[in-house]
């Protein structure tokens, strides 16, 4: 059956250490001969690498057969994948000169061999595909390059994804723009370099226009301003510039904010921008002065990530973006995540983390449309907020550890009972209410349908609340009539048999207005499952029943007791 399915036999895979080495170009005619006329992925690798040092290398007279070979079927290349060391990359292109009229993929990769040969420095190569003559019939061409610089002098129109990663290697500023420089039609491009990997000012002396590049990914090490600034992507739409090196020297980071301050004005069409540190500064709350200049608007930003620096700061508090909906911030002031929240009514998810505490009779941020909040470790930005849209909140202590603990968890009770929002989902974890107030904070929650609690001074009272009705004003009523999922993590003060009640009489109940037609109407809560965590020991028997409730891998527990030690 394989024998003669052609398409098997058109992924021709070739290995630079088999031997006899002689053999490698007549395993191409004959896998190539039963392939018949269907494309062909060809990939090249050399399994020993570096590692081969101590064999007798390839031939060279082989290699040259293995090439001629390949030549061949240069007009049915789909995919090229070369893997080899840098002196074999360069005897196969130097022969690879040709039409490729349906290539869409080429990766190379250059085993790195560094610590052997003494040079550090990438490696760069010129490849000289040509691409098919009818513009409108090429294939686009993604291109992947590992340890290597690779430049298209014809084929570069064709291209319109690079990704280069240099983990080994040294590589120049000039050489990446030189790279892009030969790829007009580029529409995506990552680079990724490990620190100190990349050196030297451009001496290119002119700007790289890339007029169609909508996605560029870049690291944030110290040259990479001198790319920014020689960049030319007037359809930028996605940005995201990672492991920035904010204050490891004060002049490298004014030099990346100078660079992002050009590409922020250049780059009109910008709809996401992230920007994350390769380090977090410890000192959020570290005066800083405001940028003299004009606001600075992004106009069709939607989705907004930076981890900040107060050396960002100023350019980070110049900014307006008008249309963004998602909004994830950290390690700013108060004063800034204001500025950038309250300049949109469009805002819709918002994730904090470790902002400073906003001033005293700082005006409340009205945020409309907000439906998404997560402001864990940051509790006293809930004091600030009027949400009356939410439906999500993720808010409380994880990593903080706060004096004032039980002054914080009133912050979101006040927050409950200024906007009374339709929340569907709340997560809540290290907060000290009094479940009195939780209970009635609940109570004003009747869309609820998943609540979290961890590590909160939560009691069986607030468990006994919500497994049966409870007497008003207006007659019995459920608390959170809605709710079926949970998870109760570490509470101090909640125990298996509270849970046990509160399950057994949701679903209980459940069940019984399931078989009377009640639920069909809305009379009595849905079943309810979760999941529960103790760190002390259960008995026998609360271990047999929770196992019953809500199954065997939705808890855990310290250890189990006999009844009778229990």
């Amino acid at each position: 059956m394989t024998y003669g399915y052609a398409p098997f036999w058109s992924k021709v895979g070739l290995d630079l250490a088999m031997r006899p080495s002689s053999k490698l170009g007549q395993k191409v005619a004959f896998w190539v001969a039963h392939a018949q006329d269907t494309l062909l992925d060809v990939t090249i690798l050399d399994s020993a690498g570096s590692r081969s040092r101590g064999k007798v290398p390839i031939d060279d007279t082989d290699l040259a057969s293995l090439a001629d070979a390949l030549c061949e079927t240069m007009s049915r290349w789909r995919s090229l994948k070369i893997a080899v060391l840098h002196e074999h990359v360069n005897f196969l292109l130097q022969r690879f000169i040709g039409l490729v009229p349906s290539l869409s993929t080429f990766d190379l990769h250059v085993l790195y061999d560094g610590f052997r040969t003494g040079n550090f420095d990438c490696p760069s190569f010129s490849v000289h595909f040509t691409p098919h003559p009818d513009i409108e019939a090429r294939a686009p061409l993604a291109v992947s390059a590992i340890n290597s610089i690779v430049t298209f002098p014809l084929f570069g129109a064709a291209i319109t994804k690079v990704s280069a990663s240099m983990p080994s290697a040294v590589t120049h500023v000039d050489d990446i723009l030189r790279m892009l420089e030969s790829c007009p039609n580029l529409e995506d491009f990552y680079l990724d370099i490990n620190v100190a990997r990349l050196t030297g000012e451009p001496s290119l002396g002119h700007s790289v226009v890339l007029p169609h590049l909508t996605s560029l990914r870049l690291p944030g090490l110290q040259y990479i301003s001198g790319l920014l600034n020689f960049l030319e992507p007037p359809s930028l739409q996605t940005f995201e510039i990672s492991r920035i090196m904010w204050g490891i020297e004060s002049v490298w980071g004014s030099h990346i904010v100078d660079a992002l301050r050009r590409i922020f004005r250049l780059c009109t069409s910008l709809s996401t921008v992230r920007m994350t540190s390769y380090r977090i500064d410890e000192a959020v709350d570290d005066p800083y002065t405001p940028f003299g200049g004009r606001q600075l608007i992004l106009p069709c930003v939607t989705h907004f990530e930076v981890i900040g620096s107060p050396i960002a700061y100023p350019l980070l508090q110049q900014l307006s973006l008008p249309q963004v909906d998602t909004l994830n911030i950290r390690a700013v002031p108060y004063d800034i995540l204001y500025r950038l929240a309250s300049s949109s009514t469009q805002l819709r998810t918002l994730t904090t983390r470790d902002i400073t505490e906003a001033p005293q009779n700082t005006p409340l941020l009205l945020l409309p449309v907000l439906t998404t909040l997560d402001a864990v470790d940051c509790p006293t930005l809930l004091r600030n907020l009027h949400t009356p849209q939410l439906m999500s909140l993720d808010a409380g202590l994880r990593l903080l550890k706060s004096p004032n603990i039980l002054e914080e968890s009133s912050f979101f009770l006040r927050l409950i009972e200024r906007s009374v929002p339709p929340l569907v989902d709340l997560i809540l974890i290290g907060l000290d209410i009094p479940d009195t107030d939780l209970i009635s904070c609940l109570r004003a929650l009747p869309t609820l349908k998943n609540l979290q609690l961890s590590m909160c001074k939560t009691s069986d009272a607030v468990l006994r609340a919500l497994a049966r009705p409870s007497s008003s004003d207006n007659g019995s009523s459920w608390i959170l009539p809605q709710l079926t999922t949970f998870t109760f993590s570490f509470n101090f003060g909640t125990t298996p048999s509270g849970i046990i009640e509160l399950i057994a009489s949701r679903n209980a109940v459940s069940d019984e207005a399931n078989a009377s037609g009640l639920a069909v109407a809305g009379v009595r809560p849905p079943r309810i499952n979760g999941e529960v965590d103790f760190d002390f020991g259960i008995s026998e028997g609360e271990y047999s029943k929770l196992t019953s409730l809500i199954g065997i891998g939705n808890f855990t527990y310290g250890w189990v007791t006999s009844d009778k030690s229990a």
